[in-house]
């Protein structure tokens, strides 16, 4: 019984994955930039000009962002240095911007939500690592002969 269920479950949770990236992959940095600007519009309690200017910004942002190479552990200490210095401009740039169409107020609550959205990832990831680590403790050193 058991078995049949697995076998059930395991296509669907093969086709949510797949569907997830795709549409990840497909939008484009203009589609991205309207939902982006949408939710911040919703949540920030933007004006009509302010949604528009935010998605012309986000949209230049998506655009014009360092691509991140595939092997980053071939890279040199110096073009992971000018990597990470670009990437840090860049964004600097795009918070100019933003504070420049938000008013103050908006722009903290923006600010309050980056921060906690880079908190909760910061502690999946901690959290994905300990897991790792207590399966790890929990199966005992694996002998393979």
């Amino acid at each position: 019984m058991k078995q049949l269920i697995l076998l059930l479950l395991l296509p669907l949770s093969l086709i949510a994955q797949e569907d997830a990236t795709i549409i990840k992959e497909k939008m484009t940095p203009k589609q991205h930039s309207i939902l982006q600007a949408k939710e911040m519009r919703l949540k920030l309690d933007l004006t009509k000009v302010q949604e528009e200017r935010i998605q012309n910004v986000l949209e230049e942002h998506l655009k014009v962002r360092p691509k991140r190479p595939k092997n980053r552990e071939q890279l040199s200490s110096e073009e992971k240095f000018k990597m990470r210095l670009a990437h840090l401009e860049h964004l600097e740039s795009f918070q100019e911007n933003l504070k420049a169409i938000l008013t103050s107020a908006q722009y903290e609550m923006w600010k309050k939500r980056q921060r906690k959205s880079q908190m909760a990832k910061l502690e999946m990831k901690k959290n994905r690592v300990t897991r790792k680590h207590k399966m790890q403790r929990l199966r005992g050193p694996r002998n393979w002969n």
